[in-house]
């Protein structure tokens, strides 16, 4: 049967729009089109911005962000009240801005993403003064404000976690050692406000750019280690870790009076409890057997291993499908409430600053893998780090267990 003008041409727009990624009938009523990837069908419209084609480094943490998402509108099923808006902003950060400001004309009441610092900053220019906030994945503190949220385990949150759990053993004074790099520097900044904030003397802090300069790192404070003016050390690279570990027994490092204390990113690297010398370390992390139920429907679902991004992407699906913030058309105040939410891995709250805070549990480096050896909580965060003031003793308190009960 031959077709008329006018269905071919609607047949045509049909399939353009199909093309196009636009989002129409039932994703909102009195709603523009937008352009992009739709999940989920309530009424409310959340924006979504990842680089899915940012390249290597970029492209992978997006795309677990991207399925962590959509699994959570998968489970809030029929219930679910928003639908996001995925949006590819690819490896170059200013297009995140054009997205921001695309999704904003669009409707969306709310930006999940992007995660690169820059990103985010430009993703906050581009809507500043729209009334519509942000949560980022970005791990720089700095880029947080008003209105523009970060959910990640910043470097700060984890070093007062891990330098908290160290005094409450009885340490007194620490030294890190750290690349000299701009992730480096953020990883000092870190020590020195945690170490301060914990009342802990920061002894040393050793930078070092290769492998010539890590040794002479850890042959600057083998005597301090030796004669035991230093009772905790930090090292919160995971990627030479291992390789500072065997410089440090090769200095007759003092391991049954100084505790190593790593960072969250050690969380999944195999080769920290393959080196035997690290075995008793610890570290600061969110407690990912608390979302097993969850990792199992990932791999159904995506074939594919949950890592931290993809639990991020669920929490923040999940955060924007609250009821009491979508209610509330997601102003900053409710988002920053002092009780928090809860999230697949635990508790997380946002501070007034912008800066997000993971409740993390502390793990010990074991050969046979890492143990939890203390539950999930809040450990505080300093305030100097961000160079937004401070007050009396310089730390956003830690938040007790009641505030997190509705």
């Amino acid at each position: 049967m031959m077709m008329s003008r006018g269905a071919r041409a609607w047949l045509a727009l049909a399939l353009l729009v199909l093309c196009l990624g636009w989002a129409g009938a039932g994703t909102g009523q009195g709603l523009p089109p937008a352009r992009g990837e739709i999940a989920g069908t309530g009424p409310v419209r959340v924006a979504l911005i990842v680089p899915l084609s940012g390249g290597a480094g970029l492209a992978g943490p997006a795309r677990a962000i991207r399925n962590g998402a959509v699994l959570a509108l998968e489970a809030a099923g029929a219930g679910a009240q928003i639908h996001l808006v995925i949006k590819d902003s690819g490896a170059d950060p200013q297009r995140a801005g054009t997205l921001a400001r695309e999704a904003v004309g669009e409707g969306a009441r709310l930006i999940l993403g992007p995660i690169r610092a820059e990103a985010v900053e430009a993703a906050a220019g581009a809507v500043d003064g729209s009334g519509v906030p942000i949560i980022g994945f970005s791990s720089t503190g700095a880029v947080a404000g008003p209105g523009v949220f970060l959910l990640s385990v910043l470097p700060e949150v984890a070093a007062m976690r891990g330098l908290g759990h160290a005094r409450d053993r009885g340490a007194r004074a620490g030294a890190a050692i750290v690349p000299d790099n701009r992730t480096g520097a953020a990883h000092e900044a870190a020590f020195r406000a945690a170490a301060s904030a914990q009342a802990m003397t920061a002894v040393a802090v050793e930078r070092f750019a290769d492998e010539a300069g890590a040794r002479a790192a850890v042959e600057a404070l083998g005597p301090l280690l030796r004669s035991g003016r230093i009772d905790t050390l930090y090292l919160p690279d995971p990627l030479t870790a291992p390789s500072l570990a065997s410089l440090l027994e090769a200095v007759q490092y003092p391991k049954s009076r100084v505790l190593i204390v790593g960072s969250a990113q050690w969380a999944e690297r195999e080769a920290i409890a393959a080196h035997p010398f690290l075995s008793g370390a610890v570290y600061p992390a969110p407690d990912a057997g608390a979302a097993a139920g969850l990792a199992a429907a990932y791999r159904a679902r995506f074939s594919a291993e949950p890592d931290s991004f993809a639990m991020m992407g669920f929490a923040a699906a999940s955060l924007a499908d609250t009821p009491g913030l979508v209610m509330a058309g997601y102003l900053p105040a409710m988002i920053a409430r002092a009780g928090g939410f809860m999230g697949p891995e635990g508790p997380f709250r946002f501070h007034l600053d912008g800066r997000g805070e993971y409740g993390l549990g502390i793990f010990e480096v074991r050969a046979e893998g890492a143990a939890l050896i203390e539950a999930g909580r809040m450990g505080g965060i300093p305030l100097d780090t961000s160079g937004r003031g401070s007050s009396d003793d310089g730390i956003i308190p830690p938040v007790g267990e009641s505030l997190l009960r509705e």
